[in-house]
């Protein structure tokens, strides 16, 4: 695997990390602006989720938009739509102004998690795609570990010998600190090259055979070249597919068991207790220190098991 592949896959996949860390940070973020706001239970609740609610609408648009304009482009204006949440968040006067914020970042990261995968996958080569799509996965448990940590190390110095970290100002700089990784991820995206199978999708043969050989060396990539080719070639074969063709036996047990995993895996409400880890961990009674440094273990576990899973999925396979 060359580095380059590697490197536009690290990038790429930081989408997913933007959304860990704006998924992440609101856990500490509600203690503060909670009062804040004077907000009430529901209002609280939305502020949480708004963003999981607008990424519902974002992802079963993003990829449609992506396969007009680009992937890369695509994605450039979802590390813009990340920076401007992050401000508008962190300078949010009301009550509606910071869900409107949260909403917008819930458009991006919709759109990240659809297309950082789909750009990821047509990159990779067969024997490494598990794996690159994987640091999308990495990259999101990434992002909740760094969100914990940030916020862990915003409260441990909230109004100690500090002007401008108070309970009114502190969840501000939480929320306005994911500005950071938003601007790195806009300018490394202008180092990522076109998807190639969307340049041959849109004709332009020439710069995808370039772009594949630049990533992969001339010898694989003229495999991957001509792989490419043989899809596009079948794909111009196939019948239009209706809806109701994903119901056929052939298809309709595969579709069913990767709904109900991916139920199974949301109704256990892991999602819950990451955005509600701080209030979770203070209601046991271990102070509002221990909470914090609670919702940092909570996401290491995670981290270590992602490793774990990438180190096997291209061994033991997806299935095992």
């Amino acid at each position: 695997m060359s580095k380059k592949l590697t490197f536009i896959a690290l990038v790429v996949s930081l989408g997913g990390f933007l959304f860990g860390f704006d998924a992440g940070i609101i856990s500490g973020v509600m203690s503060f602006a909670g009062p804040e706001f004077d907000l009430n239970e529901i209002q609280s609740g939305w502020v949480v989720s708004a963003p999981s609610f607008a990424a519902m609408f974002a992802m079963l648009f993003s990829g449609r938009i992506s396969d007009l304009i680009g992937r890369k482009k695509t994605l450039l204006f979802v590390a813009f739509l990340y920076a401007i949440s992050a401000v508008s968040s962190a300078f949010a006067t009301s009550y509606e102004m910071l869900y409107i914020a949260r909403i917008i970042g819930g458009v991006a990261f919709g759109a990240a998690l659809v297309l950082a995968p789909i750009y990821i996958a047509e990159i990779s080569t067969s024997e490494n795609r598990g794996k690159l799509v994987s640091l999308q996965q990495l990259n999101i448990v990434f992002g909740f570990f760094a969100a914990f940590l940030s916020n862990y190390f915003f409260n441990k110095y909230n109004g100690e010998d500090t002007s401008f970290l108070t309970d009114e100002t502190v969840w501000r700089w939480m929320l306005g600190v994911e500005l950071l990784p938003a601007i790195l991820y806009f300018i490394l995206l202008f180092f990522v090259p076109k998807s190639p199978r969307w340049l041959y999708l849109k004709g332009n043969f020439e710069e995808a055979k370039k772009v594949l050989t630049h990533i992969h060396g001339a010898a694989r990539g003229t495999i991957e070249i001509a792989a490419i080719e043989k899809n596009i070639a079948a794909d111009q074969y196939k019948v239009p597919l209706k809806i109701k063709d994903i119901l056929k036996p052939s298809i309709r047990f595969i579709l069913v068991v990767g709904l109900i995993v991916g139920i199974l895996q949301q109704i256990t409400g892991i999602n819950a207790v990451y955005f509600y880890a701080t209030s979770i961990f203070k209601q046991t009674g271990i102070g509002t220190d221990a909470a914090f440094s609670s919702g940092v273990l909570l996401s290491t576990i995670s981290v270590v098991f992602t490793f774990v899973a990438i180190y096997l999925i291209d061994r033991m396979g997806r299935r095992p």
